[in-house]
């Protein structure tokens, strides 16, 4: 082959892989901050499963705090889904990996007590103890709502809650602000739901 031919055909081979060099460039993956972007736009236009697909998808391109974070986040669009079960094992999966963000971790053992609540409604009982651990949990906002959940559950339920109800009482009366903040709407009515709940399952049992 003569090198006027060499040269020819080279110049043909980079005319035909130029322009797929270009677009491959051009469609190169979204970075992982354009991928956070893209998730957070599509949670809070509300659109959940594609919000969770996006999530997934930072869960997958990145480490360290963003990678937990997309857990969490993860979990929210479950829940926004009406995917109880699958939302409590993923809050579950978010916790399990030690996330430094204080709010969410809390976040995180609230929507659990609420999500643990509705199954247990729901008849699937084995869910009873994410429910009686949180009310020993050191976070005061996760130990009173999980109170005035299990409050709702029936005697044999409100009977372990009755310290914390008690609790939330005392707040109420010498206003440390924590208790006002978080259920002055429903504490009345579901502390004494409670304690009648136990009156009731006291008197059933004498």
């Amino acid at each position: 082959m003569s090198a006027w031919t060499r040269r020819s055909a080279l110049a043909s081979l980079l005319f035909l892989v130029l322009p797929m060099t270009s677009a491959s460039l051009l469609a190169a993956p979204a970075t992982v901050a354009e991928q956070l972007r893209s998730a957070k736009a599509l949670f809070f236009d509300g659109r959940f499963a594609e919000a969770r697909q996006a999530w997934e998808s930072v869960r997958a391109a990145s480490r360290g705090p963003e990678s937990v974070s997309a857990l969490y986040w993860i979990a929210r669009c479950s829940e926004k889904l009406g995917e109880h079960e699958r939302a409590l094992r993923e809050y579950a999966a978010f916790l399990a990996a030690r996330p430094s963000d204080r709010p969410l971790v809390e976040e995180s053992r609230t929507s659990r007590v609420g999500l643990a609540a509705r199954l247990y409604k729901a008849g699937q009982k084995q869910h009873a103890a994410v429910l009686t651990s949180a009310l020993a949990d050191p976070s005061r906002t996760v130990r009173y709502y999980a109170a005035l959940q299990v409050a709702t559950l029936g005697p044999e339920m409100a009977r372990p809650a009755v310290p914390v109800l008690l609790e939330i009482g005392r707040e109420l009366v010498y206003g440390s602000g924590t208790a006002e903040d978080i259920l002055r709407a429903a504490a009345d009515d579901l502390i004494r739901e409670a304690m009648q709940g136990v009156a009731q399952g006291a008197r059933q049992e004498g």
